[in-house]
């Protein structure tokens, strides 16, 4: 299940304060762009959320990391 845009992980793996390893390239750079962005904040957490939500079935593993 995926976590609620409002919870704790999207900054942390925006801010790489959790340890978190995906193989999917599309995933990567997502992060990477989002990092380097000046959009606000919640405008990077929302866009990574979504990501997440539209694609669910390809990213269980990443998923189950969120919450640890």
């Amino acid at each position: 299940m995926i976590p609620k845009l409002s919870h704790s992980c999207w900054g942390r793996l925006l801010d790489r304060t959790s340890e978190f390893q995906t193989k999917h390239a599309a995933l990567n750079f997502l992060l990477q762009k989002l990092r380097t962005s000046q959009e606000p904040y919640l405008q990077k957490c929302q866009s990574l959320h979504e990501f997440f939500v539209k694609y669910e079935r390809l990213l269980q593993t990443e998923i189950q990391q969120l919450t640890r």
